[in-house]
């Protein structure tokens, strides 16, 4: 299966087999008056292409309308090894696979992995020492809290509905006053029937000094934080 992202149909729909033939008449739409080029690439990353057998193509439907989600079949595959996109009874679209899966004009180029700046690490109090940050603890202190980078993102946090499905095990922000971040997710695993007391944990790191002195580090840094902060969960 695909999500709608990039490409819309056309890739969507393009990269799940190597012969297809595409419908864009059957495919729903929000909006009357798209043309064909307009269906074939509009992003829509709520929609999912999934590939079925044909005899299973009506029970699909059925199943996905049990789950309030619309269904339809818009293409089907061939043994053509082409990708073909019909608009209004006529192909807009009919291209050979091996073309496309040359992936265009071949493009090189050289590149240089330099070893980062051991007068520049960040891991060992660098940018203290250098800015000066170390003469006034106090004030650099009261001066970071006033930055951007640390203020609420509640508004933000706020706009993703976090308790939908009622699987969430920690909240994305707690405290006695609901206000502080978590460190990480917490989610029941769904089930069909029954219930569970497994849940499925989720963190993320990432240090931007670290990642803009050596990307490698900054890599390796973000699993470990990612790691500490599931370790600091619980």
């Amino acid at each position: 299966c695909n999500d709608f992202g990039a490409g819309g149909v056309s890739v969507a729909i393009g990269e799940l087999a190597p012969g297809l033939d595409i419908n864009l008449d059957l495919v729903p739409v929000k909006y009357e008056g798209l043309d064909g080029t307009e269906l074939a690439i509009s992003e829509s990353q709520e929609r999912m292409a999934v590939v079925i057998a044909p005899e299973d193509g009506e029970s699909f439907i059925q199943a996905a309308r049990s789950e309030n989600l619309e269904a339809a079949i818009v293409a089907r595959v061939t043994d053509k090894n082409r990708l073909q996109i019909r608009w209004r009874d006529s192909y807009i679209v009919d291209i050979s696979r091996d073309f496309l899966d040359t992936n265009g004009v071949e493009q090189r180029s050289n590149v240089l992995v330099a070893s980062p700046s051991k007068e520049q690490n960040p891991l060992t109090g660098f940018n203290d020492k250098k800015l000066g940050l170390a003469d006034n603890w106090k004030e650099n202190w009261l001066s970071n809290i006033q930055s951007l980078n640390v203020c609420s993102q509640r508004g933000l946090i706020e706009r993703f509905d976090s308790t939908a499905g009622a699987p969430t095990v920690l909240l994305p922000l707690g405290g006695r006053q609901q206000l502080t971040p978590a460190e990480g997710m917490a989610a029941k695993i769904p089930l069909l029937k029954g219930e569970t007391n497994t849940a499925a944990l989720m963190s993320f790191g990432f240090n931007p000094e670290i990642s803009s002195w050596s990307p490698f580090h900054g890599a390796v840094y973000a699993v470990v934080e990612a790691a500490a902060k599931i370790t600091a969960m619980g």
